[in-house]
């Protein structure tokens, strides 16, 4: 007889932590992530509770309690992320001791990214945090996206639109890959703000048939993501985990070889 194969073998990290979602291939999607939880406990909470299990998750990896934020994060059956920091002008102390620059040896980011990855685990994939630098170098990018790969986790470029450099190496390696569609609350943003960037989001969506919001963890940009998506569905856009998103992107550019 031969061997049995074992079906979670026969799928990557990504897919197996991934939540299940199924819409028809031309549906709307709008991807939301959550960024930069784990640090402060009401906000993480009520991220965690308050917004439905489609939007993804993503924790800095500097949290004391992350293996617990995150283990509550999957009972409430989220998707979960780990932030990446990425060398960006002005946030060396931002991106703390783990951070990736242009400056370190390939080895000595592959080190930290390795640090990163191992803070937990039943992970979809990491979420670029800062990175205005980082991303936009190739020869320091390749060698992480490349380790990403070959541990079968997602990379979310953070910046707007993504960068030319990520999109093309993910292609290139065959990365499961998002880009995002911009920050709601970067900047000053007030509720007003708030709400009219989500709206941007949404008819990006109905457009282009996809779109990726991404938010940090404020009680305000949680409370506006969950009072917008209470009438997505019904306005012709589905609320999709992260790796659906990628999922699409995998497809098309095995279409397009």
């Amino acid at each position: 007889l031969p061997p049995r194969l074992d079906a979670a073998r026969l799928y990557q990290p990504w897919q197996r932590t991934a939540r299940s979602f199924s819409v028809p291939a031309r549906q709307p999607v709008v991807a939301v992530v959550v960024a930069g939880l784990g640090l402060t406990a009401d906000a993480t909470e009520a991220a965690i509770t308050l917004l439905p299990p489609e939007v993804t998750l993503s924790f800095t990896p500097y949290s004391h309690r992350l293996k617990d934020w995150i283990a509550m994060a999957r009972i409430f059956g989220h998707e979960v992320m780990l932030d990446l920091p990425m060398e960006a002008p002005g946030a060396a102390e931002a991106i703390g001791p783990y951070g990736l620059t242009t400056a370190a040896a390939p080895s000595a980011n592959l080190g930290r990214l390795d640090w990163i990855l191992g803070r937990s685990g039943a992970l979809v994939g990491v979420a670029g945090a800062y990175g205005q630098g980082f991303l936009g170098n190739p020869t320091a990018l390749r060698p992480v996206l490349a380790e990403l790969r070959a541990r079968g986790l997602i990379f979310l470029d953070n910046a707007p639109g993504g960068h030319a450099a990520s999109s093309a190496l993910a292609a290139d390696l065959g990365l499961p890959f998002a880009a995002s569609d911009g920050k709601i609350d970067s900047g000053l943003a007030s509720r007003r703000v708030l709400d009219a960037r989500l709206v941007q989001a949404e008819d990006l969506a109905l457009r282009r048939g996809s779109a990726v919001v991404m938010a940090e963890g404020l009680p305000v940009s949680i409370e506006r993501i969950a009072t917008w998506l209470l009438g997505l569905s019904e306005r012709g856009v589905e609320v999709a985990p992260i790796s659906a998103i990628a999922r699409r992107n995998l497809m098309r550019w095995e279409v397009s070889g």
